[in-house]
């Protein structure tokens, strides 16, 4: 028996199977649709969120600054947005490099392209070694290869919720 005789002997087969299909489509191009806007990994825009004031406020700039830089004689971090689930935006925590990393990473940016060859910047800086995060209000910073730094970098609202955060892209 060929593939049209078995499917005139068993029509219902082949609606049921269009139908899941067509049904499949259609929740994948709403769910691709409905995002009110598309997430981005930290960095991936080429911008980023910083702060003079522990996260209570915030702007947008380039993602290559190395922080702590001086804007309008304040002190900037980079700072990392989210969004709860009731839509509140908030500061997870802030970061920025140790005095050796920014000296590292300025020595690099300053060599001409073919010189900087292909090793990742951030590795010459010392890596998560040469990161310190806090979150707001706190007031020690913490290399963010340590465990306690890699607890902080891990998005928690203000009242200590994980559930239903979004990072916010820079714009």
């Amino acid at each position: 028996m060929g593939l049209r005789e078995a499917l005139n002997r068993h029509a219902w087969v082949a609606v049921g199977a269009a139908t899941l299909f067509v049904a499949i489509a259609v929740v994948a191009v709403v769910r691709s649709g409905s995002s009110e806007e598309a997430e981005a990994p930290p960095g991936a825009t080429g911008l980023a969120h910083y702060t003079t004031d522990d996260g209570a406020t915030w702007f947008t700039d380039s993602a290559n600054k190395l922080p702590p830089f001086k804007k309008d004689g304040k002190d900037m971090v980079r700072a990392y947005v989210y969004r709860d689930a009731s839509g509140k935006e908030f500061v997870s925590h802030v970061e920025r490099y140790t005095p050796e990393a920014q000296r590292a990473l300025a020595a690099i940016a300053a060599l001409p392209p073919e010189q900087r060859g292909l090793e990742d910047p951030s590795s010459a800086a010392g890596g998560l070694e040469g990161i310190e995060v806090k979150r707001p209000k706190d007031t020690a910073w913490v290399r963010a290869s340590d465990p306690r730094g890699q607890k902080i970098m891990q998005p928690l609202s203000p009242t200590g919720k994980i559930d239903g955060l979004t990072f916010v892209t820079p714009r």
